[in-house]
């Protein structure tokens, strides 16, 4: 890498860097002024200082703020620095040493392929780790809250599970009510329970829920443990040694992360997590999940046609004004924003495309546009 270019990559990072600071720093401002005495609290009862418990608390933040920006900031980042090269008439003094725009513009393009990686990384790495604090309260800013529970259906065991709460952390679900819709005997219709805990699978049962204390069916440890298609089901103490009396075991893959009722968490868990429950045959997933994975897959290249948008900003072909120039790029990511807002709500949808297709029109349509223009750069 020559010295322009590593003046060039230089100046787009710290641009970067001064714009993503400035934007967190709003963030964290404005939450911290509308939250100030239950922070106070909570550094009290942590016994640890304000900036402390201000990291422990804000550090998830800044991450999502990352993996929502990243993208947009970087393109943001992209036009002041090209615009910054047009005012200290530095483009103009390497156009006129032979520099074409492509080899200007590929520290720049290298620089917003880094961030998108950083921000594929948080995605993946980072932020299904730090989930469950993204998705409390200011009251339980380190504690375990309870979340509403969203009702799930088990199609293979015919099982609805749902309760009043779930905790996220400690995985367990207060006051269970599962409504058994399959044929299970004397068990009826209905189990419910003090509090269900998640089990994973191991040698004595598959993954599922203990439930603890069970009211409903009355007297549990008589019934003996019920089948489903060759499968064990529900599982008492009448007939399994590992389990409590007054306890049952239902085996069910509608695991915790499933019934969390809050859009955000499924758009925070890991592409991983949201294949394995696609490809669960005992849950249904909606239109909208099918969506948001394959727009995980693909959102790198996407993110980066987006990115390429400010290519016309740098590239000023036909000798136009700056506003003018700055004006037709901001009227092409207005484009984008439309047709991939559009492209989400039909595959979300499912009317016309399907949600697979629905991810990919974005970047069909801007994807070569874009290719097009960073080829022709290092002609001109």
């Amino acid at each position: 890498m020559t010295r322009i270019e590593r003046y060039i990559l230089r100046l787009f990072s710290q641009t970067y860097v001064l714009i993503f600071t400035s934007i967190a720093a709003i963030f964290v401002v404005f939450h911290v002024f509308s939250n100030i005495e239950d922070l106070n609290d909570l550094a009290e009862q942590n016994n640890a200082s304000m900036i402390m418990t201000m990291l422990e608390c804000y550090s998830p933040y800044i991450l999502l703020v990352f993996d929502m920006t990243g993208a947009v900031l970087a393109l943001m980042a992209f036009l002041f620095t090209v615009g910054w090269l047009h005012k200290t008439r530095e483009i103009t003094a390497l156009l006129a040493a032979g520099v074409s725009h492509g080899q200007i513009l590929r520290p720049i393009m290298v620089g917003g392929l880094a961030i998108l990686l950083l921000q594929m990384a948080n995605r993946e790495m980072l932020l299904p780790h730090v989930r469950d604090s993204l998705n409390l309260k200011n009251k339980h800013l380190s504690g375990d809250a309870p979340a509403p529970v969203l009702p799930s259906y088990d199609e293979l065991a015919g099982i609805l599970v749902d309760g009043a709460q779930v905790l996220p952390r400690s995985r367990m679900i207060n006051r269970p009510d599962f409504q058994l819709e399959g044929d299970y005997g004397a068990f009826g219709e209905l189990l419910q329970a003090e509090v269900a805990r998640w089990e994973p699978a191991n040698e004595d049962h598959e993954a599922g829920y203990l439930l603890k204390h069970v009211s409903v069916p009355k007297k549990i440890d008589r019934l003996p443990s019920a089948s489903m298609a060759d499968r064990l089901i529900l599982m008492t103490s009448a007939d399994q040694d590992w389990i409590a009396a007054g306890d049952c075991f239902v085996a069910t893959p509608i695991d915790p992360e499933i019934l969390q009722a809050s859009q955000s968490t499924t758009k925070i868990s890991g592409s991983w997590v949201l294949g394995k429950r696609l490809s669960n045959p005992a849950v249904h997933s909606p239109a909208s999940t099918h969506l948001m994975f394959h727009e995980r897959l693909i959102r790198v290249p996407v993110d980066f046609a987006l990115f390429l948008l400010g290519i016309p900003l740098a590239v000023n072909r036909r000798n136009r004004q700056m506003m003018m120039t700055i004006g037709a790029a901001l009227c092409l990511v207005l484009a984008f924003f439309v047709l991939k807002t559009v492209a989400t709500g039909l595959g979300a949808s499912g009317l016309w495309v399907s949600p697979a297709w629905a991810a990919w029109i974005p970047l069909l349509a801007f994807g070569p546009l874009t290719y097009m223009w960073f080829r022709e750069s290092y002609s001109l």
